[in-house]
């Protein structure tokens, strides 16, 4: 499984990615999210890692991933280290919510899939 994840993630994420897994690091950040998205499915990822939720509230974000056929993943945490940490130590939890649902948003403890977004 391929996931963009934005450059303000730790550089240690692609290293310490689990197995059958791989993380790729956006390095453009001045870019709107739907090209963010745009970026993810040409580089075939499954879903592509926002650092907050908010980005899940984007008018017309959610149809523009599904046109794409691809995943939308929030982390919430208050940096990009904890959000590193949340994303690797939930990522059977993430797996798992991304078969079942588009949408997905990491917490401490949990994965879980948004319907309402």
């Amino acid at each position: 499984m391929r996931l963009l994840v934005d450059a303000a993630l730790p550089a240690s994420i692609v290293s310490d990615a689990p197995a059958g897994v791989t993380f790729v690091r956006f390095a453009d950040s001045v870019v709107s999210d739907e090209d963010f998205l745009r970026t993810a499915a040409r580089r075939d990822c499954r879903a592509a890692v926002f650092l907050d939720r908010n980005s899940l509230s984007q008018p017309g974000l959610r149809e523009l991933a599904n046109e794409l056929g691809i995943g939308l993943v929030a982390v919430q945490a208050d940096d990009p280290v904890e959000a590193k940490e949340r994303l690797l130590a939930n990522f059977d939890h993430l797996r798992q919510a991304l078969t079942e649902s588009s949408v997905v948003l990491v917490l401490a403890t949990e994965a879980r899939q948004m319907h309402d977004v």
